[in-house]
């Protein structure tokens, strides 16, 4: 396979980052015949969602490759007809070249407890594969839609915990906590700190 594309990296430090949200950085590179043609850091301001959205936008990007990602984040961002790959952990440079070598699907890619989904599997050949989410089974996917976002068509949407416009998400497992935010269950975020799912705090 050979890709032609401008695609970013959410990064922290020489990782991927755990949340994109929270994120201000990304290692953005020019694929050209499956070559590195150009490769850059960009600064992103993890305290103003549209400044950062639109930066990506301006930046011309084809395919956002990150960790976990809000719904409202993925929603937008796709909007503009960015591809998106969410869930992916592992180092920078192992993660780009991956993604050059159509091997990105590996599970040794995934977050844990997380599987990728793969956005419009027509034009790159990554395989489709599922995501589960503690405590919804094998429901809500969203794989393989062009431009959406995992879960997106599943149920439980204003339901249950996580979904208050106050109070923490917090990680059963190193007790690092976050502001939590309205319509972003905190079970679907990852921990910045370890990667963990969080719960509500």
């Amino acid at each position: 396979m050979s890709l032609d594309m401008k695609a970013a990296v959410s990064t922290w430090r020489d990782r991927v980052a755990p949340v994109f949200d929270v994120s201000n950085t990304i290692v953005v590179v020019d694929i050209e015949s499956g070559t590195i043609s150009n490769r850059c850091s960009e600064y992103l301001d993890e305290n103003d969602s549209s400044a950062k959205i639109l930066k990506i936008v301006r930046l011309k990007i084809d395919m956002l490759v990150c960790g976990a990602i809000s719904r409202s984040m993925c929603d937008l961002i796709a909007a503009n007809g960015i591809l998106i790959v969410p869930f992916v952990s592992g180092q920078v440079n192992e993660v780009i070249q991956a993604l050059i070598d159509d091997r990105l699907h590996e599970e040794r890619f995934d977050m844990p407890g997380r599987r990728k989904c793969f956005f419009n599997p027509e034009k790159y050949s990554f395989k489709k594969k599922e995501t589960h989410m503690p405590g919804r089974g094998k429901s809500g996917q969203g794989a393989g839609q062009p431009g959406g976002c995992a879960g997106k068509t599943g149920p439980g949407r204003g339901q249950g915990g996580g979904m208050n416009t106050s109070g923490f998400c917090a990680c059963p497992q190193c007790g690092h906590k976050v502001e939590h935010v309205k319509g972003n269950p905190c079970y679907e975020q990852a921990c910045p700190s370890c990667g963990a799912a969080m719960s509500r705090g």
